[in-house]
């Protein structure tokens, strides 16, 4: 998981409550940090203030072509300012 995890260059797919009852899904580029995965979020976006009301989220972060594979979660998450990643590595 680690070195998918590490060398995979894609947007991370993360689902967390909306208000409604239905899970808004949004893609956000991460890095794997020190055993965390670590996704960029931008403080005013909406599903930054979902997580703020309700820090549990899921994420999947899967390759859609053969040979298929992937790592898919649920977690309970709150955010931390000034911790992105840094995407223009990217």
């Amino acid at each position: 998981m680690k070195r998918f995890l590490d060398e995979t260059v894609i947007p991370a797919e993360v689902a967390c409550n909306g208000p409604t009852g239905f899970p808004p899904v949004a893609s956000h580029w991460f890095q794997y940090i020190d055993g965390k995965l670590c996704c960029a979020i931008q403080s005013n976006s909406h599903i930054a203030a979902l997580l703020e009301r309700d820090p549990r989220c899921g994420f999947e972060v899967a390759v859609q072509e053969p040979p298929y594979r992937g790592v898919a979660a649920r977690h309970w998450q709150g955010l931390t300012a000034g911790a992105a990643p840094d995407v223009s590595k990217i």
